[in-house]
């Protein structure tokens, strides 16, 4: 598509400069216009043709419409088919353009997870894809915690500190008599987190861990293939999990569980490489990932490529687009998790891509290619109906899955 707009921009330039020499001014001007744009398509490289080519269609009919005025001044025929070429440009060109993001809801992409995370440099993620009906606990809600102890949980929500700058005399009190038993080695986890739940009013599990639970106890995880002692577990187990579910439940919880969670430490797959017949080897897993089907963890631009060792690398966009281009993307669900299942046309083999973004259902990965303009890097972006790369700031948190040469 890319080399296709750009050979396009090439012949409009060519035309523009047969125009002037030919003094034919009006036509030059519309050539101009029509190769401006034709680079202008190139440097954004989208691959929505539909929306891509209506815009040129719509452009041609507008360079037309400049021609008639530049002869026959503004009273020229049609005037309402110029406007409307106009218009109908511009909202093609939009559309191509228009980010995932901007599909979902608008209102919820900016504000406070933007300032979380041009702060963070990496976020643990969720394996479930169920990320809706949680309550918010501003402490403990954020991925950046996922992974933490119990312990340093509790010594950093009941840090007196917390309290202090919102002055709460009692809850500071409370919060240092808490946090002085943390510094005494013969504390007992349970007991503390009990107190410090009832007496000060927080959560200790966080609600991507309640997700995770959720996930991994789903009934329907034990379908296929049918087990109806493990569904008869799962079923009375799935309904004890409650949002505010407190610390000791959820301990209590996690230990009935345990002949099923089992599942999930004993059958982990080779995080390898899958050989799809391309120019490069695929990464089983997100990094931070144990299984396909687990989100794993969220990095900044930068971040992302530190992670790049051993001769395993970020993709780079024409890697994506090979992908799209030679794999079968099938949108389905995997042990609750929506994504894609990416099937090589080439010889069978699959991997699996969850729909992971924050703002999800959706997917959003770092490639290697940052942009000379902005603070911008390239990703691939994909939904249930779409697979496209988009330029993302170099501070949001996306998901990475490496690659490695074929050898």
């Amino acid at each position: 598509m890319r080399k296709g707009l750009l050979i396009l921009g090439v012949f409009f330039a060519i035309a523009t400069i047969g125009g002037f020499i030919q003094s034919n001014i009006p036509a030059a001007i519309a050539m101009l216009l029509l190769s401006i744009v034709s680079f202008w398509r190139a440097s954004k490289s989208k691959t929505k043709i539909a929306w891509e080519i209506g815009g040129f269609f719509f452009t041609f009919l507008a360079s037309g419409g400049i021609i008639t005025i530049a002869k026959e001044g503004l009273y020229f025929p049609n005037p309402h088919l110029f406007l409307f070429s106009v218009a109908a440009t511009i909202v093609c060109f939009y559309m191509c353009d228009r980010k995932p993001s901007e599909k979902q809801s608008e209102a919820k992409t900016n504000s406070n997870s933007a300032t979380q995370i041009s702060s963070m440099n990496v976020y643990s993620g969720s394996n479930s894809a169920t990320q809706k009906s949680s309550i918010v606990v501003p402490q403990t809600s954020t991925q950046k915690y996922n992974n933490e102890s119990t312990y340093d949980r509790l010594k950093r929500l009941c840090n007196p500190v917390n309290f202090m700058e919102n002055y709460n005399k009692e809850k500071v009190e409370i919060a240092n008599q808490i946090y002085s038993k943390l510094m005494d080695s013969n504390f007992d986890v349970e007991e503390i987190a009990t107190e410090a739940e009832k007496r000060l009013g927080i959560q200790l599990v966080d609600t991507f861990q309640i997700e995770d639970l959720k996930d991994k106890l789903h009934p329907k995880n034990f379908m296929d293939p049918y087990d109806a002692q493990k569904i008869s577990l799962a079923n009375e187990l799935y309904s004890r999990i409650i949002d505010n579910i407190t610390y000791s439940e959820f301990v209590i919880l996690k230990n009935d569980a345990k002949p099923i969670l089992d599942l999930y430490t004993t059958t982990k797959v080779d995080l390898g490489l899958v050989d799809l017949g391309l120019s490069v080897t695929w990464a089983t897993c997100n990094v931070g990932a144990n299984f396909p089907q687990e989100y794993g963890a969220y990095y900044t631009y930068e971040n992302a490529l530190n992670l790049e060792k051993d001769g395993k690398r970020l993709p780079s966009p024409s890697e994506f687009q090979e992908l799209e281009a030679n794999c079968t993307w099938t949108w389905t669900e995997e042990k609750g998790v929506n994504g894609y299942k990416v099937t090589s046309r080439k010889n069978g083999n699959s991997i699996f891509l969850p729909a992971c973004h924050k703002e999800g259902p959706c997917g959003g990965y770092w490639s290697s290619s940052a942009r000379d303009y902005g603070y911008y890097a390239c990703c691939l972006y994909f939904g249930s109906d779409y697979v496209d790369t988009y330029d993302s700031n170099r501070d949001d948190g996306q998901s990475v899955r490496l690659v490695q040469d074929v050898k």
